[in-house]
């Protein structure tokens, strides 16, 4: 039981104290000599959940910033006598911050020259003293026009589901792009990286500056921007018929709703209490998060939405509708969509006029879709 082993618990980037209480329970639980850490960016949260000890993770000093720096850049530990001071320089204007360095450093890692660098540091000059997201931009404003459509993509669109690399590649070949070659590209100045899995990840402050890039397009006018990501302003911009052709990606995820079984919860709960082992740990999670489906048969959608506002986005090229029923003609969606992914489609068969498209990926998981007609 868990009374009788010593436990390591760790809690990575807890934003709520509800997540501690949650996951953690009561400490009664745990046996003498167990350890449970939490990383926040928030510290009110230790001081709220009465954590024993804080720690707080000091800035680089200036020789391990230095050293940082220079394995991104020219892949070693220590600068060239010819970009030393350049290299010294660097560090001080990007505040010894790990991520600005990993990412300044890539941008630099293919420019060998000490007139390229000096160039690049001019840029960094004219940045906002300790302003993360105004050094991370210069590495955007590096990329191409491909490269760059590619990366907010990703930050503002791939991020919000699950989709690995293999996924990604077959959307944006479908797109048009060279998808290797620019994801390629991003993973060498560290905007992206892959996992061993395969699946993608981007730094969140990464990720915020890519986003801030498309709001700032057109501030407080979501019909003018080129991706969609925050439910509350598409369904704004649908319900209103604000749609444009500015706008090339949407993602809207309605999730099937999990029917809620209180008395599962607290079996699974009291089972803890009489027996705190690890069995009845994981089984506790699970029926307090996971929950029991209604049934295996796939539910009738939440909302229904009439294609009619789609039909002026004629640029739209990615468009995500999980478990939303779509009303109206579909051969009125824009002849540019390339990727849709209508997970819990209500529909028994495959419309024909979305087979005959020249989509690169038609994505119809957990839908009701019982037929798929020939196009012959």
């Amino acid at each position: 039981s868990v009374y009788e082993k010593k436990i390591l618990v760790v809690l990575d980037d807890v934003d709520k104290v509800d997540q501690v209480d949650a996951l953690v329970g009561e400490r009664s639980w745990y046996s003498e000599g167990s350890l449970i850490v939490i990383t926040t960016r928030d510290e009110d949260i230790l001081s709220k959940v009465l954590v024993k000890q804080k720690y707080e993770v000091r800035c680089l000093n200036k020789g391990q910033a230095l050293k940082l720096f220079s394995y991104h850049s020219l892949r070693k530990e220590k600068p060239t006598e010819s970009l030393l001071e350049l290299s010294k320089k660097i560090v001080k204007i990007s505040g010894l911050l790990p991520l600005a360095l990993e990412v300044f450093g890539s941008l630099l890692y293919d420019k060998k020259e000490a007139k390229e660098w000096q160039n690049q540091l001019e840029k960094l000059k004219n940045t906002q003293p300790g302003n993360l997201q105004d050094v991370l931009k210069l590495s955007f404003d590096s990329l191409d026009d491909e490269e760059k459509n590619v990366f907010l993509d990703i930050a503002c669109l791939f991020l919000k589901m699950q989709i690995t690399k293999e996924e990604i590649v077959d959307v944006l070949n479908g797109c048009g792009f060279n998808a290797e070659a620019a994801l390629s590209v991003l993973r060498q100045k560290s905007l992206v990286k892959f996992l061993s899995d395969e699946n993608l990840w981007m730094h969140d402050q990464i990720r915020d500056m890519g986003r801030q890039l498309d709001l700032k397009e057109t501030p407080g006018d979501a019909r003018m921007r080129s991706r969609l990501w925050d439910r509350a302003e598409i369904m704004t911009v649908l319900n209103n018929m604000k749609g444009t052709s500015s706008i090339q990606g949407i993602v809207l995820d309605f999730k099937k709703k999990l029917a809620t079984d209180p008395s599962a919860e607290n079996i699974a709960l009291g089972n803890l209490h009489d027996n705190p082992g690890i069995r009845a740990v994981f089984s506790y999670l699970k029926n307090k998060f996971i929950g029991f489906p209604a049934e295996e048969k796939p539910k009738s959608s939440e909302i229904t939405i009439p294609v009619e506002p789609f039909v002026p986005m004629t640029k739209l090229r990615l468009l995500q509708i999980n478990h939303v029923e779509l009303a109206g003609n579909l051969e009125r969606l824009p002849s540019e969509l390339k990727w849709i992914q209508w997970r819990g489609c209500p529909l028994k068969e495959v419309p024909l006029n979305l087979l005959a498209r020249q989509l690169a990926v038609l994505d119809l998981a957990e839908s009701a879709i019982r037929r798929i007609q020939s196009l012959h």
